[in-house]
């Protein structure tokens, strides 16, 4: 960062003519905050699940996994946030509820094979956050839906997957007496259902 704001304000002080060395800036400018922001991100998955539980924003999860995932996402995937005003906190560990969006959404990544859509809505629902995640991907089997909690089971090609993404998250969902359904269809896409305890 020292190095940027030394160009900067030597670029500053004399006047520069080039909008291509101010564009420059701007990039290295983006580059350090989204490494920061991406550092930030990783640094929420370090909290152990010993750690104690805190009030934690459903909103800022999310939003972290994004970041982290730019790269996965590249331009091909658009991502649509429907976000509801009101602050979603729940009660849980930081670092579990992280883990569970960054499967849930690579899982929505990953079932788009070249251009698509993601499409992720929050709302406050009788005392419970809802949160869903959309993807116009190659959806799921309806004989395969029963059992993608279980563990080991995977729709994934053998080396790409271990089956047990899915079946730790539904068990750190459930530690937080949250719930998590889907619904798909082959070639169409799949809709995966959240709902989680409100902290008022």
């Amino acid at each position: 960062m020292g190095g940027y704001v030394g160009i900067k304000n030597h670029l500053n002080n004399n006047n520069p003519t080039s909008d291509e060395l101010q564009k420059y800036l701007h990039s290295i400018e983006v580059g350090i905050e989204r490494a920061n922001s991406i550092v930030k991100g990783l640094s929420e998955f370090g909290r152990s699940e010993t750690s104690a539980w805190e009030h934690c924003n459903i909103h800022s999860i999310i939003e972290n996994n994004l970041v982290i995932l730019q790269h996965q996402l590249n331009n091909n995937i658009k991502v649509t946030k429907d976000f509801t005003d009101q602050e979603p906190i729940v009660n849980g560990n930081a670092g579990n509820l992280h883990h569970i969006f960054l499967n849930l959404l690579l899982n929505a990544i990953q079932a788009i094979e070249n251009e698509g859509k993601i499409d992720i809505r929050t709302y406050t629902e009788n005392g419970s956050i809802k949160i869903e995640i959309k993807d116009n991907g190659c959806g799921i089997c309806e004989h395969d839906l029963p059992h993608i909690l279980d563990p080991f089971f995977t729709t994934k090609d053998p080396g790409k997957g271990t089956g047990l993404g899915l079946s730790i998250a539904h068990s750190n969902i459930k530690k937080m007496n949250g719930s998590i359904n889907f619904t798909s269809e082959r070639n169409k896409g799949t809709i995966v259902y959240l709902s989680f305890p409100a902290i008022n």
